[in-house]
C-alpha cells in the first residue's frame, strides 16, 4: 500500500496532464473513425481503463523493488518477441501482435518498459565504471537481440527509437563522450550494410521522404495527404468531425499513425498548439522530477521515459508535417492502440512513483 506521507510528493499536474492527453486522444479517435463500423473510441476507453490500472500498480510498489525484477521481465520480453514471430498475428505484412481473443498484445511495447528498467538498473549497479568501453559493449549486447527481433517483425521505427533511448540513458550516466562517439561511429558505419536488410517498402519510405512526388499515389501518398490536411486546417480548423481529408479517408491510418493530422485539420493551428502545450507541460513535469531525485536509478528511469516519449512525439508529428520519414511510430497517449497506451501510462506511473519516493528509497 502507499504511505499517505508519500502522497504529499505526488505530482498531480503530471497525472492530470496525462489523463487529459488520453481523453483528447479518445475524442479524436471517435472523430477519425465515426464512419467505421467498429467503435474504436469505445475500445480506447477500455484500454485507458487498463492503463489506469497499470499506472496505479506502477505507483504502488517501490520502484527500486520493481527494478530488481528486471531480469525475469527481460527474459519474458525476449520470449514474447520470439513467440510473436512464430505465431503472431499478421497485419499489413508485419507480425507485431499476439492475439488474446478479443484484443491483441504487442510485445515490443512491453520491451520499451523492460529496456529502460534493465539499462537503468545495470548502470546504477556499475556506477562510475560505466565509462569503461567494455561496460558499454555489454550494455548494448543486452538489447541487440531484442532489437533485432523487433526489426525482423518488421518495426524499424520502434527499434530506432529504443536505440536513441539507450544512447541517451548511457550518456546521462557519464558514459564518456569518447566511448559514446566510438559506439555511434560503429552504428553509423553499419548503416550501408543494414540498408541491404531493409524491406522494399521501408527503402521506399526513406526515398519518398526526400521527394514524395516520386511516388505520389503509392508510398508518398500518405505524406502528401497528411500535409494537405494539416495545411487545410488553417488557424482554427474545420471543427470536430468536419475534416474533409480525414472523413473522406484520404489519410491512411488517421486514428493511429496520423492522428496529429486529424487534430490539425479539425482544430487548426491553435488546436495543434494547445496539444503541443499539453506535451510541453508533460515534459516539464518529468524534467522537474528528474532534477529532484537523489538516486541514480530513479534519474536514469526518468531520462529513459523522457527520451522515449520525446523521440516518439518528434517523429510522429514530424512525419505528419513532412519533416520526418514514415516509421509507424504512434503519438503517445493520442494514437489508437491498447498495448502502447497501457505501456505509456505504466511508464508515467513509474515517474510518479520516483517523484513520490525521491526523499526515501
Amino acid at each position: 500500500m502507499i504511505d499517505r506521507r508519500l502522497l504529499e510528493n505526488f505530482d498531480f499536474i503530471l497525472f492530470f496532464t496525462t489523463i487529459i492527453l488520453c481523453l483528447v486522444g479518445v475524442i479524436f479517435i471517435k472523430s477519425a473513425t465515426s464512419a467505421l463500423e467498429i467503435d474504436y473510441a469505445k475500445r480506447q476507453l477500455l484500454y485507458f481503463s487498463l492503463g489506469l490500472v497499470g499506472l496505479i500498480i506502477a505507483v504502488t510498489f517501490n520502484y527500486s523493488k520493481i527494478a530488481k525484477h528486471t531480469i525475469p521481465i527481460y527474459a519474458l520480453s525476449v520470449l514474447l518477441l520470439i513467440i510473436v514471430l512464430l505465431i503472431g498475428k499478421g497485419i499489413g505484412g508485419a507480425k507485431r501482435w499476439i492475439s488474446l481473443g478479443i484484443v491483441s498484445f504487442q510485445p515490443s511495447e512491453l520491451f520499451k518498459i523492460t529496456s529502460i528498467l534493465m539499462i537503468a538498473y545495470y548502470l546504477d549497479k556499475v556506477g562510475k565504471r560505466v565509462n569503461k568501453f567494455k561496460i558499454l559493449v555489454y550494455i548494448f549486447s543486452i538489447v541487440v537481440l531484442p532489437i533485432l527481433l523487433i526489426i525482423i517483425q518488421p518495426d524499424l521505427g520502434t527499434a530506432l527509437s529504443l536505440i536513441f533511448v539507450i544512447f541517451t540513458v548511457v550518456f546521462v550516466s557519464e558514459g564518456g563522450i569518447r566511448n559514446m562517439l566510438i559506439v555511434a561511429g560503429i552504428s553509423l558505419a553499419s548503416c550501408p550494410f543494414l540498408w541491404r536488410f531493409l524491406r522494399t517498402y521501408q527503402k521506399k519510405r526513406l526515398l519518398v521522404f526526400i521527394n514524395p512526388d516520386i511516388d505520389p499515389l503509392g508510398t508518398g501518398y500518405a505524406i502528401i495527404q497528411s500535409k494537405i490536411a494539416v495545411g487545410a486546417g488553417g488557424l482554427f480548423g474545420y471543427g470536430w468531425q468536419r475534416g474533409y481529408q480525414t472523413h473522406l479517408n484520404f489519410i491512411p491510418e488517421h486514428h493511429t499513425d496520423f492522428i496529429f493530422s486529424t487534430v490539425a485539420e479539425e482544430w487548426g493551428f491553435i488546436g495543434a498548439c494547445v496539444l503541443l502545450l499539453l506535451y510541453a507541460i508533460l515534459f516539464w513535469r518529468m524534467f522537474n522530477l528528474a532534477t529532484l531525485v537523489r538516486d541514480k536509478l530513479g534519474l536514469l528511469i526518468i531520462v529513459g521515459v523522457i527520451s522515449l516519449f520525446g523521440v516518439q512525439v518528434f517523429i510522429n508529428i514530424g512525419m505528419a508535417i513532412g519533416i520526418m520519414p514514415i516509421t509507424g511510430l504512434t503519438l503517445p497517449f493520442l494514437s489508437y492502440g491498447g498495448s502502447s497506451l497501457v505501456a505509456n501510462m505504466f511508464l508515467v506511473g513509474l515517474i510518479l512513483n520516483i517523484g513520490m519516493r525521491r526523499f526515501r528509497i
